[in-house]
């Protein structure tokens, strides 16, 4: 419904009451509005004005799309923690003092970690948000089902940015 960050920002900025309109996130309208447009413009309302954010967007049942942007943004946070810590403990001598990766040169076990990393963020989710549904359930707070939760924390992986700043930002993103 909106193609430009003017509309979209002042639609994210109203006032969402139990009977305002709901919009999908700008992250699964980037067909209309681009790629780079939709990350940048759903980072940046998740992270400044998350209760706007939450209280606007579509809940709907399919996890798809806040699932490929959990899995983006987790992936990268997790990267440039892992290369942080990586180069704070030169590679080689950090894995080196763990016999299971003794046999691993850094190259390779950074390839396994690339390519297992996805798979690994993609169940963590899963389970972080079963977890916290089963919470709310118990708090009688779960009231919009689990695709709800499963969207709050999918969503909220874009705090995982934080993670590109060295050695704290990992820290601080999660």
């Amino acid at each position: 419904p909106y193609r430009n960050e003017t509309h979209d920002a002042d639609k994210f900025s109203q006032d969402s009451g139990p009977t305002s309109e709901k919009v999908p996130s700008p992250w699964e309208r980037r067909s209309e509005i681009g790629l780079w447009r939709s990350i940048y413009d759903t980072a940046r309302h998740v992270m400044m004005h998350p209760e706007r954010f939450f209280r606007t967007i579509d809940i709907r049942k399919e996890m798809n799309e806040p699932l490929a942007f959990g899995v983006l943004f987790a992936s990268i946070g997790g990267m440039f923690t892992f290369f942080w810590q990586l180069i704070l403990f030169s590679g080689s001598m950090f894995f080196s003092s763990l016999s299971l990766f003794s046999g691993f040169g850094t190259s390779i076990l950074f390839m396994i970690f690339l390519l297992g990393f996805p798979l690994l963020i993609t169940i963590n989710l899963f389970i972080t948000s079963g977890i916290l549904h089963l919470s709310l359930k118990i708090l009688r707070a779960a009231g919009m089902g689990f695709h709800a939760t499963f969207r709050v924390i999918t969503y909220s992986q874009a705090t995982q940015l934080i993670g590109l700043i060295p050695l704290l930002g990992g820290i601080f993103g999660t």
